[in-house]
C-alpha cells in the first residue's frame, strides 16, 4: 500500500511533488529501475500538505527499461499425483509472448475537497488536514504536520528536526486527488528474457536475550539488563566440491555442520522412515552462516545444484537471521521477528542492487506482543538534536557528557538527568535500558501531548438479517462479548455503543430514569438520525450490567427475523457520526451482499470464471466504503470487519473501510452453527476483545543519511512521506516498506534503522516504543547475495505481488514474480568464477537456495493461483492477509509446514541434541508442553513424494490445521491417538478435535500442537482426515511441489527457470 493513490486504481504508490502542495511535473515518464516485464507501479506523484517546517522537494523521474524477446520452455509431465518424474511424459509448451513498451504519463495532480459520495478516481488515501485547525505545540515540540483529531505527530522542532507529541483537532477530511493518463498498463511477460545477461534489468520487485521486565521509573536505576546471545559456530573443515570440472575454493565463512539453526540445506538427523527422506541428504553439506559470510573475501559461498538436490528444505524450521554485527554489539539488535531486512548487509550503491536481483525492504511488527519489554519513565527522553534518531544500543559515546547519533554522526550533549540518579550521584549511561536494548518503550512525558489522551471507545455493529442468524455467529458473538466485557482494555472512561443493522438500524439506548437497555429500531435508512448520544455511547464500569442483559436477549429477539437484505452503509454511516467527535474502535460483522443505502453492492462473481486464468473483479466496485474509511482516519476511528459469510460478500470492496484506516479483517467463510469457522470465531474474537491495543497511532522509520524509505504495505494511512497513521494498532499487525539508496554510502562502516511506534495506550497513558536495527555494510555483489533473508525476501516479493495484482491483474503480478526468480538465479550465476564450465546447471546461492520453492509456492497459493477453482472472496482475504500480516503469517500461505507425526514419540525433543530421542525409563510422563518438553518432528517438503502410506501427517496451514491419517498407518498409533482401532473408524468429514489419551504417542503429539497454537495469535482448529474421505482434498491442495491440473511441479518450475537462464545467455 503506497503514500497515495491515483484515479486509475487505489493500490498504486504516489510520489511527493514537494511542498507548499506545489504540483510536480506534468505529463512525465516516471519509472522506477526494474526488469524486462518486471515492474511494480511506482509512477504517481504525492500531493502533501506541509507546514513551513517541511522541506521542500521536487517530483522525480528515473528511466524505464524495457526488452521485448521470445522464450520456449519444455514442460515435462508428473506421472501420477505422487509427483515422481517421468520423462516419458514430456509435453512442449511454447510460450511466445511480447512484451511493448508502454507509453507511461501522468497529468499534473490536483488538490481538491472531496465527500464521501465521489468516484474512485477522486479518493486518494493520502489524506491532507487543513492546516489552520491544527492546534500549535510547544516550542520543543511543535507538529510539522498537520494531524487529525488527537493524533500523535512526528513533526519537527524550532531547529526543523522531529519530535512527537499530539495535535488537536477535529472533523479534518481532505482529500488528494491525483489523476493519471489513461495509456494502458501492458502486460509483463515473465518468459521475455533478452539474449545475454541485461544488466539494466532489475529483479527488484518495482531468540533476542531475555531482558529485565517491568517498568523502569527514573531517576532511581534499576537496570540489570543482559547480553546473552551464543557465539557464532565454529568453522570446521569443508571438503571443496566441483561440478563440470570446476574446483569450488575452500568453504566460505562462516560455513558448519548445521543441526537446525539456520533455514538453509542441512543433513536430516531423524529416521527415514517415508519415501525420499533419503533424498534429503544429498548437497547437505552446503549451508551458510549468514552471519558471517560477508566478513572474508578470501573464500566465497558454496552454490546448490537445484535441480540435483530437489528435496532442499531442512529438516527443522527456519529461524530468523540475526545480522552480523561487531562484537560490542552482540546480544543487542533488534529481535529479528520484530524488525528484519530482506538483506542483512546493506549495499553501498543502489547499482549493486539492481546487480544483484534482490529486493531491498523493510518487514516490522511493531506494535507485537513482547515478554521483557523494557518501560522506561524518565523525565527525559534523549533524541539526536538534528535527526530526532531515539538513543540506542548503537550510538557512540565519546565521553560521559557527549554522544554520537548512529544516524547523522551528530555530537549531542548528554542531558544531566540522564547521568544522574536518585541520590545526585552520576551513573554508567552505558548501563541504562535505552542502550542495552534495541527494543525500548518509553512512558512520554507531558510535553509530548496537548490535550488528554483518547479513551477506549468500542462501538459493534451486529448483522441481524435472516441469513446472519443462520450462521449462528450472533449466539457465539453475545455469549463472548457478555464473558469479556468486562476484559475490555481500557479505564474508567471507557464507553460501549451496540448497533443492529438489516433493512433497518436498531440502537442500542440506555435512557434515563430506565432500568433496562432498549433497542430503538429506525426504517428510514436514507434520512438517518442519531438518538441522543449519550443514550447510545454509554460508560461501561456504570451500565455494565443493563448491557449483558441486552446481550443476553439480543439473538432471541432477532431468531425469527424475516428480512432478507443489509443497509450496512447506513449502519456504517451513523457508527461514523457517533464516534466523530471522540475517535474510537468500530467492530462491524457482516453475512451478506449489503444491498441497500449507501455502499450498496450487487454479486460481480460468476462461479464458471472461479478457474480461469483472467481474474476479474479485484477492484471495488464503489469508492464507498475507502470513503468512509478516509473520514474515520481523519477522525481517528478504525473499523474492523468480521465476514460471516455463506455466500459471496464483495470482498474487494468492503475490505477498503478496513484497509485505510489501520483497521484489520478477519474471514470466517462458510460459517455455519457447530461449524469449525464456528469454533475459529469463538476462540479469535475473544481473544480480539482482549488484546492489547493502541489508539492514535503513528509510525515513523528513519535510517541512515542517503537512504529513503517509500512504497508501504499494509493497513493504514500515509499522513507524510514517511508518516503512517493508525488510528488503531493491534499486535496483529504488519507493515512492509521498501529502502532506496539516494546517495553512495561508501563511507559508511554501518547501516541503522529505527523505527518509532507513538500510540496512547487504552489506561490513557502517551507511550513510544522504538525498535533499532543495526546492518553491517556489504563489500561486493557477493556478500550482499550471501546475506539475503530468503524468507524476508519471499514475504516481501509477495505483498509487491499483491499490490500489483489489485493495481493491474494477477497475470502481470505472477510474470514479475518469475522473472524475479530468474534474474536473481541468472545474476549470481554470471558472478561466479568459471561460470562457463558449469553447463546447464541450475546454481543457486546457499543463502537463496529455498528462493525458488517459496515462489513456486506463492503462485500456487490462494491469493496468486490461476487455472484452480478460487472463490473470489476466498482471494481477496488471501491478498489482504498477505499485505497487512507479519512475516510468521504469510509464510504459513506460502509454504505451510508439514510434519510426520506417526513416530513422534520418537523425535527428539525442541532445544536438545538431534541425536537424542526420548529413550528414559518413563515413556508416560517425557513429554509435556506445561513443562517444555516439547517433540520436534522434521519438516517435510510438500509433495505426496513425502507420504508414506503407513504414515500420518499433520499439515499447519496457519488457519486450521489438517492430520491426514493413511490407511496403512499401524493399529497401535490410531488406538493410542484415536482410540480407534483403524483408520476407517474415521467419520466422513472427519474429526473435529484430537482425543486426550494418557500415554506417550497421545502426549507427544498434543504437546506438539500446543506448542504450534502457543506461536501464533490466531485460532487454528484441527481436521483429522482419513485417507479416502473426500475433503482430503483440503489436505493434497496444499502440496504445491506437485503437478496440478493448473501449474506445473517444482522440478518442472526449476527446469523453466533454468530454460529461461539458458536462453539469456545466448
Amino acid at each position: 500500500m503506497q503514500p497515495g493513490y491515483n484515479s486509475k486504481s487505489a493500490f498504486q504508490p504516489v510520489r511527493n511533488t514537494g511542498g507548499n502542495n506545489q504540483p510536480g511535473p506534468s505529463n512525465s515518464n516516471i519509472s522506477y529501475p526494474q526488469m524486462s516485464g518486471y515492474a511494480f507501479p511506482q509512477n504517481q506523484f504525492y500531493n502533501g500538505q506541509y507546514t513551513a517546517a517541511d522541506p521542500a522537494s521536487s517530483g522525480q523521474q528515473y528511466p524505464m527499461n524495457y526488452s521485448n524477446s521470445n522464450m520456449q520452455y519444455n514442460q515435462y509431465g508428473v506421472n501420477g499425483p505422487s509427483g515422481y518424474w517421468n520423462p516419458n511424459t514430456a509435453q512442449n509448451n511454447s510460450f511466445n509472448q511480447h512484451l511493448q513498451p508502454p507509453n507511461v504519463a501522468l497529468t499534473t495532480p490536483s488538490l481538491n475537497n472531496k465527500t464521501a459520495g465521489e468516484t474512485e478516481s477522486n479518493i486518494n488515501k493520502s489524506q491532507t488536514m487543513n492546516s489552520e485547525s491544527s492546534l500549535s505545540s510547544s516550542p520543543e515540540h511543535s507538529a510539522s504536520e498537520s494531524s487529525p483529531a488527537g493524533s500523535g505527530v512526528e513533526g519537527g522542532d524550532s531547529e526543523s528536526a522531529d519530535s512527537d507529541t499530539i495535535s488537536g483537532t477535529t472533523n479534518r477530511s481532505e482529500h488528494v486527488n491525483n489523476q493519471q493518463s489513461s495509456a494502458p498498463v501492458p502486460a509483463y511477460n515473465p518468459h521475455s528474457m533478452s539474449a545475454g545477461v541485461n544488466t539494466t534489468r532489475s529483479s527488484v520487485l518495482g531468540k533476542r536475550p531475555t531482558n529485565t521486565p517491568g517498568t523502569y521509573a527514573y531517576p532511581t536505576p534499576t537496570w540489570q539488563q543482559s547480553r546473552n546471545y551464543a557465539p557464532n559456530p565454529q568453522v570446521p573443515p569443508q571438503p571443496p566440491v566441483q561440478y563440470n570440472g570446476v574446483n569450488q575454493s575452500a568453504p566460505y565463512p562462516g560455513q558448519y555442520q548445521s543441526s537446525g539453526q539456520t533455514g538453509f540445506p542441512q543433513p536430516l538427523q531423524q529416521p527415514t522412515h517415508y519415501p525420499g527422506a533419503g533424498m534429503q541428504t544429498q548437497f547437505s553439506n552446503m549451508s551458510i552462516s549468514p552471519q558471517n559470510s560477508f566478513n572474508n573475501q578470501s573464500s566465497s559461498p558454496q552454490p546448490v545444484n537445484l535441480l540435483a538436490n530437489r528435496h532442499i528444505l531442512p529438516s527443522k524450521p527456519l529461524q530468523p537471521i540475526n545480522p552480523k554485527v561487531p562484537e560490542q554489539y552482540k546480544g543487542l539488535n533488534c529481535d529479528p521477528t520484530v524488525f528484519r531486512c530482506t538483506l542483512n548487509a546493506i549495499p553501498q550503491k543502489q547499482e549493486e542492487i539492481t546487480k544483484a536481483k534482490l529486493p531491498f525492504g523493510l518487514l516490522i511488527h511493531p506494535f507485537k506482543d513482547l515478554q521483557n519489554l523494557p518501560v522506561i519513565q524518565s523525565p527525559v527522553i534523549v533524541r539526536c538534536k538534528s535527526c530526532r534518531t531515539y538513543i540506542n544500543p548503537f550510538v557512540s559515546f565519546i565521553d560521559q557528557r557527549r554522544w554520537k547519533c548512529n544516524m547523522c554522526f551528530r555530537t549531542n550533549e548528554v542531558p544531566s538527568d540522564f547521568l544522574v540518579n536518585s541520590n545526585g550521584r552520576v551513573e554508567d549511561v552505558t548501563k541504562r535500558p535505552e542502550i542495552r536494548n534495541a527494543t525500548v518503550e518509553f512512558i512520554a512525558p507531558g510535553d509530548y501531548m496537548l490535550r488528554p489522551p483518547q479513551a477506549a471507545l468500542y462501538l459493534f455493529l451486529l448483522d441481524v438479517t435472516s441469513q446472519a442468524i443462520a450462521t449462528g455467529y450472533l449466539d457465539i458473538v453475545c455469549s463472548v462479548l457478555k464473558k469479556n466485557i468486562a476484559n475490555l482494555p481500557g479505564d474508567a472512561r471507557t464507553k460501549v455503543s451496540i448497533i443492529c443493522f438489516d433493512s433497518s438500524i436498531h440502537y442500542l439506548a440506555v435512557l434515563e430514569n430506565q432500568d433496562k437497555a432498549q433497542l430503538l429500531s429506525f426504517p428510514d435508512i436514507d434520512d438517518l438520525e442519531l438518538p441522543r448520544h449519550d443514550d447510545l455511547l454509554v460508560n461501561l464500569s456504570e451500565n455494565m450490567d443493563k448491557i449483558s442483559n441486552l446481550l443476553s436477549k439480543l439473538p432471541e429477539i432477532f431468531r425469527k427475523n424475516v428480512q432478507t437484505r443489509s443497509a450496512l452503509g447506513s449502519a456504517l454511516s451513523a457508527g461514523q457520526k457517533l464516534l466523530a467527535s471522540t475517535g474510537g474502535r468500530i467492530t462491524v460483522f457482516q453475512s451478506i451482499l449489503p444491498t441497500l443505502g449507501p455502499g450498496k453492492l450487487s454479486s460481480r462473481e460468476d462461479p464458471n470464471e472461479r478457474a480461469g486464468t483472467d481474474v476479474k473483479n479485484l477492484k471495488p466496485a464503489t469508492d464507498f466504503y475507502k470513503s468512509l474509511a478516509l473520514t474515520c482516519s481523519g477522525n481517528q476511528i478504525a473499523i474492523d470487519l468480521f465476514a460471516v459469510n455463506t455466500q459471496y460478500i464483495d470482498m474487494a470492496s468492503l475490505s477498503g473501510m478496513s484497509r485505510f484506516c489501520g483497521g484489520c479483517i478477519q474471514t470466517f467463510p462458510n460459517m455455519l452453527p457447530k461449524s469449525q469457522q464456528a469454533e475459529r470465531l469463538e476462540k479469535d474474537f475473544t481473544r480480539y476483545l482482549t488484546r492489547k491495543l493502541g489508539f492514535e497511532a503513528v509510525l515513523r522509520v528513519r535510517c541512515n543519511r542517503g537512504l529513503t524509505v517509500s512504497d508501504f504495505f499494509g493497513n493504514f494511512f500515509v499522513r507524510s512521506t514517511d508518516l503512517l497513521a493508525f488510528p488503531n494498532v493491534n499486535p496483529d499487525a504488519g507493515v512492509a516498506m521498501r529502502v532506496r539508496i539516494e546517495e553512495n554510502l561508501t563511507s559508511a562502516s554501518h547501516c541503522c534503522f529505527q523505527a518509532a511506534l507513538l500510540y496512547t495506550s487504552t489506561k490513557g497513558e502517551r507511550r513510544i516504543r522504538v525498535h533499532t536495527l543495526y546492518l553491517p555494510m556489504a563489500n561486493s555483489v557477493q556478500d550482499i547475495v550471501a546475506s539475503a533473508d530468503v524468507e524476508a525476501v519471499s514475504c516481501f516479493l509477495a505483498q509487491m505481488a499483491v499490490d500489483r495484482s489489485l493495481d493491474s491483474t494477477i497475470s502481470d503480478a505472477r510474470d514479475a514474480l518469475l522473472n524475479a526468480v530468474t534474474d536473481c538465479l541468472a545474476a549470481y550465476r554470471a558472478s561466479l568464477p568459471g561460470h562457463a564450465s558449469m553447463g546447464t546447471m541450475l546454481i543457486a546461492p546457499p543463502s537463496l537456495s529455498l528462493f525458488p520453492l517459496f515462489l513456486s509456492g506463492l503462485l500456487k497459493s490462494k491469493a496468486l493461483r490461476v487455472g484452480s477453482s478460487t472463490k473470489l472472496d476466498d482471494r481477496l482475504a488471501a491478498m489482504i492477509d498477505m499485505l497487512s500480516m507479519p512475516v510468521f503469517h504469510v509464510m504459513h500461505m506460502i509454504y505451510p509446514p508439514m510434519y510426520p507425526v506417526h513416530n513422534i514419540h520418537l523425535q527428539p525433543l525442541m532445544g536438545s541434541d538431534p541425536n537424542e530421542t526420548p529413550t528414559n525409563a518413563n515413556q508416560e510422563t517425557v513429554f509435556s508442553f506445561a513443562e517444555g518438553k516439547i517433540p520436534q518432528p522434521p519438516q517435510l517438503q510438500l509433495s505426496a513424494e513425502s507420504l508414506s502410506r503407513d504414515g500420518a501427517y499433520l499439515l499447519d496451514k496457519g488457519t486450521q490445521m489438517i492430520l491426514l491419517v493413511r490407511s496403512h498407518v499401524s493399529m497401535n498409533w490410531c488406538m493410542k491417538v484415536l482410540d480407534l482401532p483403524n483408520p476407517t473408524g474415521i467419520p466422513s468429514g472427519g474429526l473435529k478435535s484430537l482425543p486426550e489419551l494418557d500415554n506417550t504417542v497421545s502426549n507427544a503429539l498434543r504437546a506438539f500442537i500446543f506448542s504450534l497454537l502457543d506461536s501464533r495469535p490466531n485460532h487454528a482448529p484441527i481436521l483429522i482426515l482419513r485417507d479416502d474421505d473426500p475433503s482430503k482434498a483440503l489436505f493434497f491442495e496444499s502440496l504445491v511441489d506437485d503437478r496440478t491440473d493448473g501449474s506445473s511441479s517444482y522440478v518442472e518450475f526449476l527446469q523453466h527457470i533454468n530454460g529461461s537462464i539458458e536462453k539469456m545467455k545466448k
